[in-house]
């Protein structure tokens, strides 16, 4: 399975910030994860334009995707409870829901 890693820094503010200031920590990433992994990644986004909403956006959306296993998951299991229930109701016996 291919999986990205994300990183979310701050706050700083912008007035703080010179020209080109995602550049620094954007190519010490790229250069750790290339190390780690023996590639450079297809991918690597960075930038400053993440604002409180956008960040909390980002992370709802994070902690849903990490919670969907699970979600899948009690959905299985719940179906596999009706089959099951389903198997082990005699033929004869009428459904009462």
């Amino acid at each position: 399975m291919k999986v990205y890693w994300s990183c979310l820094i701050g706050p700083v503010e912008r007035s703080q910030l010179p020209n080109g200031a995602d550049s620094a920590p954007r190519i010490a990433a790229d250069r750790a994860i290339t190390q780690m992994v023996g590639y450079q990644p297809a991918n690597n986004w960075s930038g400053w334009g993440v604002t409180e909403e956008r960040k909390e956006a980002i992370l709802d959306a994070t902690c849903r995707e990490l919670a969907r296993p699970k979600q899948r998951k009690a959905k299985a299991t719940a179906a596999n409870k009706r089959v099951t229930a389903r198997k082990a109701r005699p033929k004869s016996a009428k459904r009462t829901s």
